[in-house]
Order: structure tokens, then C-alpha cells, then sequence
């Protein structure tokens, strides 16, 4: 879904939230626990048929162009904002 296309709200704070949610296969990512692999490690197929696991995933947005009310945009040009899964408390800023 291009965020380009989520409408935002004005609010006093000028603050957006963002929930982004990480699917393989339209299942929502479940991170494994540890690095040793067993039958409660979380696994999924991909198109090859080749059983994987995901023990850290990082990824970067970048560029983030929101819409607002008024038709203007918010457009935070040359960005770069790490997303680590493994921080639940993420703010990025």
C-alpha cells in the first residue's frame, strides 16, 4: 500500500503514526527467538518451495510523502529511517 495514498488528519501536535505490518505469504511476520532452529521456530515457504525462518529483519523508508486535508503535502525529501522489528518501542523521528 503506497503511503502516498493514506489521507492524514491535522492535529495540534503534528504528530503521524504509522503501523506497519510485515506479512510473508499474507501472514503477519513472527520473528524467531533464537538462532537455534526447532519445531517451535516460526517457517515459511517461499514461491521455490524452500522452508525459511527470519531470526532479524531490518529495512529502511525512505522519502515519505503524506497528504493533508487541505490537499497540500508533507514531503520529507532525502530521508533514510531504519525500521528494526525487534524494537517494539520504535519512534522514528
Amino acid at each position: 500500500m503506497p503511503v502516498t495514498d493514506l489521507p492524514i488528519h491535522e492535529s495540534t501536535s503534528n504528530t503521524v503514526k504509522l503501523n506497519i505490518i510485515n506479512v510473508v505469504n499474507n501472514s503477519i511476520i513472527k520473528i524467531a527467538d533464537d538462532i537455534a532452529y526447532t519445531t517451535n521456530t516460526p517457517k515459511y515457504i517461499n514461491n521455490y518451495g524452500n522452508t525459511f525462518s527470519i531470526i532479524k529483519f531490518r529495512y529502511y523508508i525512505s522519502n515519505i510523502k503524506l497528504k493533508k486535508q487541505d490537499g497540500a503535502y508533507f514531503i520529507e525529501e532525502n530521508s533514510c529511517h531504519l525500521i528494526d522489528t525487534a524494537d517494539t518501542n520504535k519512534h522514528v523521528n
